[in-house]
């Protein structure tokens, strides 16, 4: 891929063969200034080098963030490094309510059954995930024809 474009008026054949050949034959002259005709405009194709650091920076901090708080992710949009597809998509919720929203739940639950003033009684609060955690739809579409 060309890192970017001459822009001229004149596209006859002739002239951009002329333009073509002067840049390689400077290129391999390895001059250290480059020219270019009246009427020829340079338009670069890529992107500048400090905002693809920047974007690169950016979702490396995603990432971290995501790490820190045992989000996967996909959960925030971010890159996940793989495809998704319905089936791993399906895995990747049910990791996520087990090992990312459960461990906090469990201490929110602690929480608020521990708080006589908020919640009088002895009762234990409970967050209910059967919804989130059911297995998924191949296995429950199995159990439902195995059903008489």
């Amino acid at each position: 891929m060309p890192a970017g474009w001459m822009k001229t008026m004149d596209f006859s054949s002739d002239t951009v063969d002329r333009l073509r050949e002067q840049i390689r034959a400077r290129r391999q002259a390895q001059e250290g200034i480059g020219v270019i005709p009246e009427g020829v405009e340079w338009v670069p194709v890529g992107m500048p080098l400090d905002d693809a650091e920047f974007l690169q920076q950016r979702k490396l901090s995603t990432q971290e963030i995501c790490r820190i708080f045992r989000v996967p992710p996909w959960v925030v949009g971010a890159d996940s490094g793989g495809s998704l597809t319905y089936s791993n998509t399906e895995q990747q919720s049910l990791h996520f309510a087990t090992y990312s929203l459960r461990p906090w739940l469990v201490v929110i639950e602690q929480a608020l059954s521990a708080d006589t003033v908020l919640f009088p009684g002895n009762a234990y609060r409970q967050f209910n995930l059967d919804a989130l955690l059911r297995s998924d739809a191949k296995t429950r579409a199995d159990g439902a024809a195995s059903r008489p």
